[in-house]
C-alpha cells in the first residue's frame, strides 16, 4: 500500500514545475504550497521506511519551492 501511494505521488507531481495539487496535476496547472509540503513529507517518510524515491522528485519540488519564494 505504501509503495502504491509513493507511485501515486510521483506520478501526480507536476512534470516540470515540481509542485502538487489536491488532484493529479497537469502541465497547465500550478502546484499548491501546502499540498507540496505534505507530499514532500510523505516522500521523505517513505525513504525512511526504505521505500525508494528518486532524487528527481525532490529536485523538482525544490525548484517549485524556489519559484514561489520570490
Amino acid at each position: 500500500s505504501a509503495e502504491r501511494a509513493v507511485r501515486y505521488l510521483v506520478t501526480s507531481q507536476h512534470p516540470e514545475q515540481g509542485g502538487w495539487k489536491y488532484r493529479p496535476i497537469s502541465k497547465l496547472m500550478v502546484g499548491d504550497l501546502s499540498v507540496t509540503g505534505w507530499a514532500l513529507m510523505a516522500l521523505h517518510t517513505a525513504r525512511m521506511a526504505d521505500i525508494p524515491v528518486s532524487d528527481e522528485e525532490f529536485q523538482r519540488a525544490s525548484a517549485f519551492l524556489d519559484s514561489v519564494s520570490e
